[in-house]
């Protein structure tokens, strides 16, 4: 349902503020990622500055589990399938990051391609991984792991890819290099790894892909500019904009559901970034809740968005529910960071409490529940 930890994002755009007030909080902190048609969520979570260890979680609809680590001091929850499997990455006890994948049980190491780095991205419900990982010679490359083996998905000639999605079929979508340098979208179909081109520019990315093997993501066009697109098997189709022009990087298909409806960034003509709405045929400006921006970052199957916005002091999740766009609220503080949405409406994220902690959130089309943190030591 969505690309990456959309926390990422909203910390993005959060700036240094957000920075600055984990750094004054000097508490343990929380995050959520990622959720499940459960309502299980991945993360997250740290003890106050100073301290190194930062360990993923699962909250199983009752308690906060830590996942531990694959002998080091660092774990991380990327994406979590609807059986409660999680992926993402952790240190050895070497010192080396490698992606995981945790089966409710035990925290497996992944490997990597033959270097000394790898990081799962996503996940889907076979429980196969996509995400990315060095090789002997320092290159980075996209992979897939089937459960037995972890696989080079290659290049489109270049050194760099990287897997960012992954449907039930086990398509996977990223980008890489290419032989002259450029860097492209690609579809991985199980054989061969497709170029999906471009909008006439230089650039594309993959971000998201549904069970059908469609594609969103953000392309350049040959006047330069960055719009989203969707590529439907066949082609790329350029989503256009909502009337602006500026600011590549803030236009861009984020997320994408299995009716093909597509969410994300674009600006518009008074260059404001405002979330989108793609429907099939046109490209819906979903507005903001009297902020500044707002950005779309996750989309379930019945068109219901998730994302962010916010003004000059403060930044907010909302829930679209295809007629109004609702604040989420926050846990008594100033700041909400959404990361995703469950079939159900459901959302996980991050907010600020009353006394200055970042706790991950569950909202769950009633009230936002604060799932707390592991205690702030291991």
């Amino acid at each position: 349902m969505k690309f990456r930890s959309m926390v990422v994002t909203a910390i993005v755009l959060g700036g240094l503020m957000l920075f600055a007030e984990i750094a004054a909080a000097q508490t343990p902190a929380s995050f959520g990622y990622a959720i499940n048609d459960a309502g299980w969520v991945t993360g997250d979570v740290t003890p106050a500055l100073g301290e190194v260890a930062v360990h993923a979680f699962v909250w199983n609809g009752k308690t906060m589990r830590d996942l531990g680590t694959l002998g080091g001091e660092f774990s991380n929850g990327s994406a979590i399938n609807n059986a409660g499997w999680v992926t993402g990455t952790s240190t050895t006890a070497t010192g080396e990051q490698h992606a995981f994948l945790w089966n409710g049980k035990t925290m497996r190491d992944l490997g990597t391609l033959g270097g000394g780095y790898s990081y799962g991205m996503a996940i889907n419900e076979a429980g196969q991984v996509t995400g990315d990982a060095s090789t002997a010679t320092g290159e980075q490359h996209a992979f897939l792991w089937d459960g037995k083996t972890m696989r080079n998905l290659g290049t489109l000639g270049g050194q760099f890819s990287n897997g960012s999605a992954i449907n039930n079929a086990g398509s996977v979508t990223g980008s890489s290099t290419t032989a002259t340098g450029e860097q492209h979208a690609f579809l991985w179909d199980g054989k061969t790894m497709r170029d999906l081109g471009t909008l006439g520019g230089e650039y594309s990315q993959g971000y998201a892909i549904n069970n059908a093997g469609w594609v969103t993501g953000g392309s350049t066009t040959a006047t330069g500019e960055q719009h989203a697109f969707l590529w439907d098997g066949k082609t790329m189709r350029d989503l256009g904009t909502l009337g602006g022009s500026c600011c590549g990087w803030l236009i861009y298909g984020s997320a994408i559901n299995n009716a093909g409806s597509v969410t994300g960034s674009s600006t518009t003509a008074t260059f404001e970034q405002r979330a989108f709405l793609w429907d099939g045929k046109t490209m819906r400006d979903l507005g903001t809740l009297g902020g500044e921006y707002s950005q779309g970052y996750a989309i379930n199957n019945a068109g219901w968005v998730t994302g962010g916005f916010g003004t000059a002091i403060d930044s907010r999740a909302f829930l679209w529910n295809g007629k109004t766009m609702r604040d989420l609220g926050t846990l008594g503080g100033w700041y909400t960071g959404a990361g995703d949405i469950n079939n159900a409406g459901w959302v996980t994220g991050t907010s600020t409490t009353a006394t200055g902690e970042f706790h991950a959130f569950l909202w769950d089309g009633k009230t936002m529940r604060d799932l707390g943190t592991l205690g702030g030591s291991y």
